[in-house]
């Protein structure tokens, strides 16, 4: 909706072209507004006094969902990392976007290694084509899957539950 057509609704008739600074007076959601074309919005008021405290709520309330989130994060990285569980995160391209420190101390490989890629940059086709399947299953059938995994990294063979 262009701002022509938001204006000929409020103010109920046709506006066809607008000039730069051009102020239009609309009474809108209860509130007194003088809309400039070129955008800008000025409040009176009242009004202007509850939108300013609404947006140092919304402000505020962003800012500790914010941290609640980085918080929430920083527990899970840190119980992750101390889990002796193989866990890792894929995208929807199937690369691995987070990896535990034991999925990357039993593949003996940095994160920075897995991070990023795909099962068929890191395994060889038989193993990766394994996984592909899993995750292909689960991304069908929306539910997790329980199975044995194996893969073998420097001649060494390791079988785990997924």
């Amino acid at each position: 909706v262009t701002l022509s057509a938001a204006l000929a609704v409020w103010v109920g008739r046709e506006v066809d072209r607008l000039d730069a600074w051009t102020p239009f007076a609309v009474f809108a959601f209860g509130s007194l507004l003088t809309l400039l074309s070129a955008g800008t919005v000025r409040v009176h008021g009242e009004s202007r006094r509850k939108m300013e405290r609404a947006f140092a709520d919304r402000t505020a309330e962003a800012a500790r969902n914010a941290e609640q989130l980085r918080a929430s994060e920083e527990r899970f990285r840190l119980f992750m990392e101390n889990s002796p569980a193989l866990a890792w995160i894929k995208d929807d391209a199937y690369r691995y976007v987070y990896i535990s420190g034991q999925l990357a101390r039993v593949h003996r490989r940095a994160p920075e290694e897995i991070l990023g890629r795909d099962d068929f940059q890191l395994w060889p086709e038989e193993t990766a084509l394994g996984f592909r399947r899993n995750d292909e299953q689960v991304v069908r059938d929306g539910r997790p899957l329980e199975a044995i995994e194996t893969s073998t990294v420097d001649g060494r063979t390791s079988h785990w539950m997924s």
